[in-house]
């Protein structure tokens, strides 16, 4: 933990850190980091003089990091930060492996090949930590399988290390032999000596050849042992060898062929029992309990069964009872631990003991219950936008991720989640409010607004009618608590207050009172006619009118500034005229009071103004909000009773926009109502822009206690907002096999499943409602190389599975595409009978599958066809019959006319397979597998494709897709996109130069194409893309063009088209490279173009770090880009706005 106070966690996820606070066994994010490089390893490093302790990561930069939290700033800083190598090959840098001693002495960093350093910590007698120089072990013609620090005894002086090694020379100098029987692994340890700083090595023993994890142990008091795991074993080693081993029960429904392999570990010492207690877990998620008597040394040792939950990267044991299990491939997991006792679904043994004991994984009273989770999307197989919608923010995007049962169907919009927990019959509500007893206390009263006055009372869980005072024969414009206890009520013609039971009443004199705003002492009045009316407590805490003033024209809005950080009263507040395109700040001094301090022009009629306090860029400041009736929203801050030159303005929508004030995660927030809902809410000291997940337009909204609100659209329904930070709200279908593929029609989605090496059971007899813990792992025995695929139709409205169909047996689906015929909806499945891998092997060659969609929601088959390979992908192609399928390497061009699949002509020349395809007018564009992409168009007059020009570079392509006929956007699977586009127009459409085209000597050198596409944008994400969906301007709040990206691990990004000021972005980044320099020990242009150079692709998250800059720092740099330091945040705004996101 970064804070002995506080359970916390750290997450390491790809290039950024993630720290999480457990509170009320509910992880909670506080803070997010990106180091700017792909972490390879992160340990604890525990401090012997401060609170806080420190974290060590690796990167591929060749570097070790200790970080240590700021609080102040509230981010990571590198306190140490030492390079130890700079090779090129990944292999032999340092980092892959980190091992740290567990008394915080020193620490060895290894490579997957050959090298090993170690260093020494170094702590002064303020806490200051240091690190010696390196100590550098080199063996050559080494592989290292683990790396593992050894739990020593307190009183040694000589930190020890331990790993699983193999030296492969012998098979290099003897190749005519199997290597495999050449080799042998090594238990290897290693001793560090801080007095000499010398590192020495010692070959232990021969261990067997399946080895793969070290856990250190504390199996006795005197002696440092470790374990070494290998398929089904568990052995216990010392400096003199094996000590003993263990066999690990296996499930009964486990085929005897299949071998487990641990993937994990962690550690619970239980010092009053004098136990040692480590959970271990399998390959499978089968999660085992070691425990071990200290007093009895390894007399007393015993292995297991505890239960099975998801197969875990990463799992720890906290100090409220609780395992956070960290996934790859589902959410992470919060566990509570109901009892650490082996009953009858667990399985001791005995060591040296050869037999296996068996377990049911079957178990009606689990040791161990989910209490939160970390949702993850990770892996993300494909992403695609509902075609339906024109509006980039209503649209749906349907998300296929996970694997295994694991696996969904996600549907995304883009805002904040809201759960509806219980809908009201209640009158027609216009607002609501709520009132505690005493100013700052929890609610009692729920005030509902509609033609009367609703008042209810909130008694612990439960709600009934009440009575608090208030007229309700009239409708109430607002209502709230003022001074201590004075419950003010404000109607269209005056104002009831009740203070200890006695209620007093003022009456206005305008026609109508038509807004107001309060604060918790103050409280003004706009009405018709233009009068506006001030109140506020006195010193007696008794509510005063203190005066009025007339203006031309009706008041439209009006908002007053919120109370100082010890009760002061407001010195300001603004009003919006009707008829007028402008807000004025106005005067509350009693010396100045009405006089005009400052105003704000505006592009249309404002309709409403809010101030409070906001936290942006780490500071708790006072803003200004403005909402118009175009549907603009305006945002300054107020600095010394004046507004901001620095005025942020957004479009949300056509219509007007209604701002409501309220509370979100314990802080002030503002939603922006209109045809779509929009929230400002502050984040880890961030401020967020997102539009709320209601169907309609929000009328009101308040808080009652915790994460619960209640809201009035079309209906009042009580709410719960607990998803702080999320971009996306999300329903999700559960699906039983790995996702390959989805088509969508009209409100109907069709989702192919497949799955290797699982057992193939009646659709009857499977379930869907897994939650991704239990379900992970199949109840029964696999048949090797047996296949399981599915078709799922899908209702996109209500996420109901309308019908699953199992597709024909050991037939292994891969591709799917749907088009509409003169016959009616044809849908055609792609994959082959009989597959399997290593080595890829297809014995029966592919297979297409037709089926008739005469009722869409219930697909009929129509026959199937054989294909000499695998067909990867298939993509309708316009609106003729046609598909455009790649079979291998060939393209081919099918028809699906007459109930049946003609191959109308294909494309034999291609250097490898075809895993995307994508075609615009007048253009093909062909993804391979290996060789990036081809450009290619289809001669009508000959029946042919014609190939107009390819890619030199031989990327392994992951994703693509076009943005105009001549250019499209690509990624790899080491984590780079890049832009290509045809440098000039290919050659002209014409039977001759068709035929001229075929000669050898005029193709290509280089993969078969005549031309080469150029590269114009290069750029490293740092993570396998598996899907780009281009996103054309469509709605008044997005209005650049944008291609969403998905990755592997779960995140979903934008790539964004800068139509100008590109130049002033390059130079603020190359000022920020300097002034943020990464943590990770890459230089940050080093990083992105990890692979090729970084051209014409400015880093969003670098220029994010701008508005985090110290003051000076930002007047430096604006100085420098000669602008002010408010045009620079003003640039980076509007090009997210621009966005819409």
């Amino acid at each position: 933990p970064l804070d002995e106070s506080k359970e916390q966690i750290l997450l390491a996820k790809g290039s950024m850190i993630e720290v999480y606070n457990v509170q009320n066994k509910k992880n909670i994010l506080v803070h997010k980091q990106n180091v700017f490089g792909q972490i390879k390893s992160m340990k604890k490093l525990t401090s012997t003089s401060d609170a806080c302790d420190s974290v060590i990561i690796t990167t591929g930069s060749g570097a070790v990091t200790i970080l240590q939290y700021d609080d102040n700033a509230k981010t990571f800083v590198a306190s140490i930060q030492e390079f130890y190598t700079d090779s090129p090959n990944k292999r032999h840098t340092p980092g892959h492996y980190l091992s740290v001693d567990p008394h915080s002495r020193a620490l060895l960093i290894g490579a997957v090949m050959n090298t090993v350093i170690g260093y020494v910590i170094l702590e002064d007698e303020n806490g200051d930590l240091g690190i010696s120089q390196p100590m550098e072990m080199s063996t050559p013609s080494t592989i290292i399988y683990d790396m593992v620090a050894l739990n020593t005894p307190e009183d040694s002086d000589s930190p020890m290390f331990a790993s699983i090694e193999v030296n492969h020379e012998s098979a290099d100098v003897e190749p005519e032999r199997d290597g495999y029987d050449v080799v042998e692994k090594q238990l290897v340890f290693y001793t560090l000596n801080p007095t000499n700083l010398e590192l020495t090595r010692e070959v232990v023993c021969t261990i067997d050849m399946s080895s793969h994890h070290l856990i250190s142990a504390s199996l006795s008091v005197d002696d440092v042992h470790v374990l070494v795991c290998w398929d089904d074993h568990v052995g216990v080693y010392t400096k003199e060898g094996e000590q003993t081993k263990m066999v690990i029960p296996r499930s009964k429904t486990l085929d005897d062929e299949r071998s487990a392999m641990v993937v994990c570990h962690c550690e619970l010492l239980n010092n009053k029992e004098k136990e040692n207690m480590i959970f271990l877990q399998n390959d499978l998620g089968d999660l085992f309990f070691l425990q071990v008597n200290l007093e009895n040394e390894l007399d007393n040792v015993q292995l297991s069964y505890y239960t099975t939950i998801p197969v875990a990267r990463s799992i720890i044991v906290l100090r409220t009872a609780c395992i956070f299990v960290a996934t790859e491939s589902s959410d992470h997991l919060l566990y509570d631990i109901i009892s650490l006792e082996t009953n009858e679904m667990t399985s001791s043994i005995d060591r040296n003991q050869e037999s296996f004991p068996t377990f049911d994984r079957s178990s009606k009273n689990p040791p161990i219950v989910v209490n939160h989770r970390i949702e993850s999307m990770g892996p993300i197989l494909h992403l695609e936008g509902s075609k339906e919608e024109s509006d980039s923010l209503d649209r749906p995007y349907y998300c296929l991720s996970g694997s295994g049962a694991t696996s969904k169907l996600r549907v995304l919009h883009h805002s904040l989640p809201i759960k509806t927990n219980k809908k009201l019959n209640l009158m027609e509500v216009s607002k609501v409010f709520t009132l505690p007893e005493q100013q700052g206390g929890p609610t009692k009263y729920i005030i509902v607004s509609g033609e009367t006055t609703l008042v209810l009372v909130k008694d612990g869980k439960s709600i009934e009618e009440g009575d608090n005072g208030f007229d309700k024969e009239s409708s109430t414009l607002h209502c709230g608590i003022l001074g201590a206890n004075t419950f003010v009520q404000v109607h269209a013609t005056g104002i009831n207050s009740i203070k200890d039971g006695i209620k007093n009443s003022w009456q206005s004199n305008a026609p109508k009172i038509s807004c107001c705003a309060m604060n918790g002492k103050q409280l003004i009045l706009g009405c018709l006619g233009g009068l506006i009316e001030y109140f506020e407590m006195d010193e007696n805490d008794t509510f005063q009118h203190r005066g009025s003033e007339s203006f031309p024209d009706d008041v439209e809005c009006i908002g007053i500034g919120p109370l100082g950080e010890n009760g002061e009263k407001s010195n300001c507040f603004g009003v919006g005229l009707r008829n007028n395109n402008t807000v004025m700040l106005l005067s509350l001094e009693e010396e100045s009071r009405w006089q005009k301090l400052d105003k704000m022009e505006l592009s249309s009629q404002p309709t409403s103004i809010c101030m409070l306090l906001l936290e942006d860029n780490l500071e708790q400041t006072p803003h200004f909000f403005v909402g118009t009736k175009s549907g603009m929203v305006y945002r300054t801050t107020l600095e010394l009773n004046a507004l901001s030159k620095h005025i942020h303005s957004r479009c949300l929508s056509d219509k007007e926009i209604k701002l409501i004030p309220t509370m979100l995660n314990g802080q002030q927030a503002v939603v922006c109502a209109s045809t779509q809902s929009w929230i400002y809410y502050s984040y880890q000291g961030k401020l967020v822009l997102i539009p709320l997940a209601c169907s309609s337009k929000l009328k009101s909204i308040v808080l009652i206690e915790d994460d619960q609100y209640m809201c009035v659209d079309d209906e009042t329904r009580l709410i719960s907002i607990s998803d702080i930070g999320k971009s996306f709200s999300e329903q999700h279908v559960n699906l039983r096999c790995t996702p390959r593929a989805l088509s969508v029609h009209k409100q109907y989605l069709y989702v192919l499943e497949s799955d290797h090496g699982v057992v193939r059971r009646p659709i009857d007899a499977m379930t869907d409602d897994h939650d991704g813990e239990d379900d992970s792992i199949d109840k029964l025995k696999p048949q090797s190389g047996c296949w399981a695929s599915y078709l799922r139709v899908v209702d996109a409205s209500t996420l109901e599975t309308l019908k699953l169909i199992e597709l024909p047996e050991q037939f292994a689906g891969f591709s799917m595409g749907l088009q509409s015929t003169q016959e009616g909806i044809r849908l055609v499945i792609g994959g082959a009978f009989g597959l399997s891998f290593d080595p890829l092997s297809i014995p029966n060659g592919g297979c297409l599958l037709m089926y008739r969609l005469d009722d869409l929601s219930s697909p009929v088959s129509a026959g199937k066809i054989g294909t000499l390979d695998l067909p990867l992908v298939i993509t309708p192609y316009f609106d003729k019959d046609l598909f455009l399928i790649g079979i291998g390497r060939h393209l081919c061009l099918y028809s699906a006319s007459d109930n049946r699949l003609t191959n109308h002509c294909s494309y034999q020349r291609l250097p490898s397979r075809i895993t995307k395809i994508s075609y615009t007018k007048g253009r093909i564009f062909v993804a391979l597998q290996t060789e990036s992409t081809h450009f290619f168009h289809y001669d009508f007059t000959t029946n042919s494709f014609v190939c107009d020009a390819g890619n030199s570079l031989p990327r392994w392509m992951t994703a693509m897709c076009h943005l105009d006929s001549n250019t499209i956007m690509g990624a790899d699977k080491f984590g780079n996109v890049f832009v290509a586009r045809v440098p000039h127009a290919s050659l002209p459409n014409n039977s001759e130069e068709n035929m001229i085209n075929d000669f050898m000597w005029h193709r290509g050198h280089r993969n078969e194409a005549p031309l080469q596409s150029e590269e114009i944008v290069s750029y490293h994400v740092g993570d396998i893309i598996t899907s780009l969906e281009f996103i054309a301007p469509s709605s008044p709040s997005q209005s650049s063009k944008m291609v969403m990206y998905a990755t592997i691990s779960g995140e979903i990004g934008l790539f964004v088209h800068l139509e100008s000021d590109y130049t002033f972005f390059s130079r603020l980044e190359m000022h920020l490279r300097r002034e943020s320099p990464p943590l990770s020990g890459h230089t940050h242009l080093a990083y992105r173009s990890k692979y090729y150079p970084c051209r014409s692709m400015i880093d969003g998250s670098l220029i994010g770090l701008f508005p985090s800059l110290p003051s000076q720092v930002k007047e430096a740099l604006a100085k420098d880009l000669e602008r002010s330091s408010i045009n620079i945040h003003q640039q980076i705004a509007s090009v997210i706005s621009s966005t819409g996101f």
